[in-house]
């Protein structure tokens, strides 16, 4: 990622909070945003066969579910990951980016994340990321 890209990402950045037990991304939905946790648990789960992604740290570690690696298996069992202070989801909005110069047609989410304990995060939403013009 070159220094453009993180530039706009951080000046871009929303503080939100999510109250215990709230959908924060629905699997299936548009995925419109990327989060980076500062505070607070939450879980990320599939309810279907969906081919995994990865849950990454800002630490630079890989996350799995099971071992298994989020990317390249697919499951009919759900699988949970903790979120915690640190890890970021959505990453994939990035790459959809690359791909699209419109906001017409969002990536499709393949895992909840729910909160478990009250969320602190700052989000970056697809909408800033197509207004900067990456």
């Amino acid at each position: 990622m070159n220094d453009q890209v993180l530039e706009v990402i951080c000046n871009h950045l929303k503080p939100v909070i999510y109250n215990e037990s709230s959908y924060i991304i629905r699997e299936e939905d548009p995925l419109d945003r990327m989060l980076f946790i500062t505070q607070g648990t939450a879980w990320a789960y599939k309810n279907s066969s969906i081919t995994d992604h990865h849950v990454n740290s800002i630490n630079g570690d890989d996350q799995s579910f099971n071992g298994n690696s989020m990317n390249s298996s697919s499951s009919s069992h759900t699988r949970t990951r903790r979120l915690k202070r640190c890890d970021y989801f959505g990453e994939e909005l990035l790459l959809w980016s690359l791909t699209h110069s419109t906001i017409s047609e969002f990536p499709i989410s393949t895992t909840n994340v729910k909160s478990h304990t009250k969320v602190e995060a700052f989000a970056f939403m697809a909408n800033d990321l197509m207004n900067a013009g990456l």
